[in-house]
């Protein structure tokens, strides 16, 4: 059976239903590089514990052997979930249309939308982000490493 693969947050999409973790698929290891489509949206678990979901875009770009000139390929659009103090890091830090680079876990979820149509949304939970640095340059600020909580992996 063949289902769709789109992610929530489509304007036309509505999650009816979460997806127990029994319905979760582990997909492994993965990366993705984007831009952002909105700005990342911040928000804490009851047990105060910060989460960040960010949208991105991808395209390929892809070359026409005939012309030899380059084009965007479709869009793809992925929904990540950045967990703890780095959560509150890319809240700070990024906004729509910031490219970013992300490696994580990829993981499949299943959602209904509006008419009742099951579809499956592939998210990546991530372990590492960072901007991109092909079209521009980026600031790192350090922490002092006398500061109490100046690595906090959670």
């Amino acid at each position: 059976m063949n289902v769709p693969l789109t992610a929530p947050g489509h304007p036309e999409a509505k999650q009816t239903a979460p997806a127990t973790s029994t319905e979760i698929e582990d997909l492994g290891p993965g990366h993705i590089t984007g831009n952002l489509t909105e700005d990342p949206e911040l928000r804490f678990t009851p047990t105060g514990r910060a989460v960040a979901k960010v949208r991105v875009c991808y395209r390929d770009r892809i070359k026409d052997p005939k012309t030899e000139k380059w084009f965007d390929g479709e869009p793809e659009f992925y929904t990540l979930n950045v967990w703890g103090k780095q959560a509150e890091n890319v809240a700070d830090v990024f906004t729509k249309g910031d490219r970013i680079v992300a490696a994580g876990s990829w993981s499949k979820r299943p959602w209904t939308n509006r008419e009742g149509q099951r579809m499956v949304s592939v998210e990546l939970t991530v372990r590492d982000i960072g901007p991109s640095l092909l079209f521009r340059s980026a600031t790192i600020e350090r922490p002092d490493k006398d500061a109490e909580g100046a690595r906090d992996d959670s």
